[in-house]
């Protein structure tokens, strides 16, 4: 195996580490897992960008690797979205905003569904 193709495989290898990492930070819900693992991702992701090619030998196990990556990937998306879901229905249920908007205020939150508004 040259340098060139080691190199390729070791970036799309760490990249994918890097994703697991995180997706694993997400699912145990540990805020600072998920900040320390944001450096590995950027030093991953700028290793991948700086490969230039792949030999024809190695084609299959860079692909492998990049399908495990992207699995990882898929699983981080996954993990986030139901993580958010979370997050917003437990901010919800206390009577607080759910978020910010452009200019940075907390948005008004609507009145739960429960309450009945008339006029006596």
């Amino acid at each position: 195996m040259t340098d060139h193709a080691r190199s390729a495989l070791a970036a799309v290898i760490r990249l994918r580490t890097a994703l697991e990492i995180v997706a694993d930070a997400i699912r145990s819900a540990r805020p600072d897992a998920l900040l320390a693992a944001e450096s590995e991702l950027s030093a991953a992701l700028a290793g991948v960008s700086g490969v230039r090619g792949v030999q024809p030998q190695e084609v299959d196990a860079v692909r492998a690797e990049l399908l495990r990556a992207r699995t990882a990937l898929a699983r981080c998306t996954c993990l986030g979205v139901a993580m958010t879901r979370v997050t917003d229905a437990l901010v919800e249920a206390q009577g607080r905003p759910r978020g910010y908007d452009a200019d940075g205020v907390a948005t008004a939150i609507a009145a739960p569904a429960s309450s009945i508004q008339a006029r006596v």
